[in-house]
């Protein structure tokens, strides 16, 4: 039995964040950031649309 391919997985965590308020969906990119590791965060904040907040 196969799973899922990557393109399914990542459409379904995209939709996933939509559904999230703006904090929680920082907070949830935040900790899948944190598990993939060095440099993810530029990856995770592209993926999911993020901006750096402004000072």
């Amino acid at each position: 039995m196969m799973g899922p391919n990557p393109g399914e997985i990542e459409v379904k965590m995209q939709r996933y964040y939509k559904s999230l308020s703006e904090n929680d969906g920082r907070i949830w990119a935040a900790i899948e950031a944190l598990k993939v590791g060095y440099g993810s965060h530029r990856s995770a904040a592209y993926c999911y649309g993020i901006r750096k907040l402004e000072s």
